[in-house]
């Protein structure tokens, strides 16, 4: 996917502009840049993942117009010491949590309250090598009526071009 295709995508999901966000599981930073973009300079995202080149996100932040960036290498499914957020980006990692409800549990608190999670997956229910535990929209709305977060309001879906069906895109608020 391309910055712009990424840009595209996430746009009317990210509801808060500025503030202290975390992008979970971020990888090589495709929707870290366009969250950045969308935030805009008064903005702070705390990018993690366990892939080294995560700091390398870093450099985001001398772009004008651009939220600053801190790459975190760790594990986003383990207990996670970071401020209260206004937002959580969570673009095609839940997928890779066995246990969702349990993490979802201890995630959703890092939420301030109105907090938006953007939720970012496959919306298939058959798991495979690349995406081991699926959230459709549906599991992700079955979930959510057990949490902390508003019903899940789709805001945008695109034809996977890795053959994965389609992609959704949905925000939640925090709702304690």
């Amino acid at each position: 996917m391309t910055h712009q295709d990424a840009l595209h995508f996430i746009k009317d999901g990210v509801i808060i502009k500025g503030g202290v966000w975390a992008d979970l599981g971020s990888g090589k930073g495709t929707f870290t840049k366009a969250l950045s973009n969308l935030i805009g300079p008064n903005g702070l995202i705390y990018a993690i993942d366990l892939d080294p080149g995560v700091e390398d996100l870093e450099r985001i932040s001398d772009q004008e117009d651009q939220a600053k960036v801190i790459g975190l290498n760790l594990d986003f499914t383990k207990e996670l010491e970071l401020p209260q957020l206004d937002g959580i980006l969570m673009a095609n990692s839940l997928h890779y949590v066995k246990n969702q409800i349990e993490f979802l549990e201890q995630t959703i608190p890092l939420l301030r309250l109105g907090g938006v999670l953007v939720l970012i997956e496959y919306d298939i229910s058959v798991g495979n090598p690349w995406v081991p535990y699926p959230v459709s929209l549906k599991k992700f709305t079955q979930m959510a009526a057990n949490l902390p977060i508003t019903k899940p309001m789709e805001i945008n879906r695109r034809t996977s071009i890795y053959g994965q069906g389609q992609m959704y895109l949905s925000i939640a608020l925090a709702d304690f």
